[in-house]
């Protein structure tokens, strides 16, 4: 529907270019934010299809008042080389490194859909 088309969504990736985000400046809580203001929060594991498809149906039935969905993602989510790690915020893979990805990336692929 339209109104959950437009929810807003917010993403916690907790990595930067230099490290945590922890390390540069302290976050507030996000899901407080929100519900300080009245939201309906949902805060979800955001690389999880199923995790996401649950809150929009979720924010969907939801009346009286508006929805966030607050996004935990992890950076490189699917592949053990670049998972949660920082310094691939900016890097680009060797060849053998790409070659790992992808098959990682396929792996997990064929791990969700069975």
């Amino acid at each position: 529907s339209w109104a959950t088309a437009s929810l807003p969504r917010a993403r916690s990736g907790r990595l930067q270019i230099s490290g945590s985000t922890e390390d540069g400046m302290k976050q507030d809580s996000q899901e407080e934010r929100w519900a300080a203001f009245g939201w309906n929060v949902l805060s979800i594991p955001g690389n999880d299809v199923r995790a996401i498809d649950a809150a929009l149906t979720l924010a969907a039935e939801t009346c009286g008042k508006p929805t966030v969905i607050i996004l935990n993602t992890v950076k490189g989510y699917g592949s053990p080389v670049m998972e949660d790690k920082a310094a691939w915020h900016h890097h680009l893979p060797n060849d053998e490194e790409y070659a790992q990805i992808i098959a990682d990336f396929a792996a997990h692929k064929e791990a969700i859909n069975g």
